[in-house]
């Protein structure tokens, strides 16, 4: 039932990070840096945290921050 609820609401890549992306977002608004943040949540690659990041909320990390 979790996978198929999953798969007609969301991508599972995007179910999945979705908490770990509202996480980051909290961390960037408290002034951490984007490689802290893309580390601690456990992304190997600052890019791919970067894209995941824009598509769950529409802005970049570096514009969160601000």
């Amino acid at each position: 039932m979790r996978l198929v609820l999953c798969l007609y609401i969301t991508t599972s890549l995007q179910w999945r990070c979705k908490p770990l992306s509202k996480k980051a977002r909290n961390q960037l608004l408290q002034g951490h840096t984007i490689s802290q943040v893309c580390f601690d949540v456990g992304f190997n690659s600052a890019s791919h945290f970067s894209r995941v990041f824009k598509q769950t909320f529409g802005i970049a990390p570096k514009e969160c921050r601000h």
